[in-house]
């Protein structure tokens, strides 16, 4: 997280019920069904080994769907911000969000 922070990149963080909810569908998904959906979603072959690999993949997963849906929410409403998106705009790869050095 510091070394994120120092290199001025954005960090978001998802609560564990929220990354289930969202790959699964439901929030008290238990750990295999998070894997297994990974797996789907993926298209792999196997599930991802070892299994933090799986968690990471669903966190990701997790990001890229919210990012998506806030890029567009900001995109389509001029002015609106939506938890620190701001300078976010929908083409964006890293906002153009810099802190002075410390």
């Amino acid at each position: 997280m510091l070394v994120a922070e120092r290199a001025a990149l954005e960090i978001h963080e998802y609560s564990p019920r929220l990354v289930k909810q969202t790959v699964v569908g439901h929030g008290n998904a238990e750990k295999f069904q998070v894997q297994q959906m990974v797996k789907t979603l993926l298209s792999l072959a196997t599930v991802p080994e070892p299994h933090d690999a799986a968690d990471a993949l669903a966190v990701a997963i997790c990001h890229f769907h919210h990012a998506r849906s806030a890029r567009r929410l900001v995109a389509a409403v001029p002015g609106a911000t939506i938890l620190g998106t701001a300078n976010l705009s929908p083409n964006a790869r890293v906002p153009a969000r810099r802190r002075a050095s410390r």
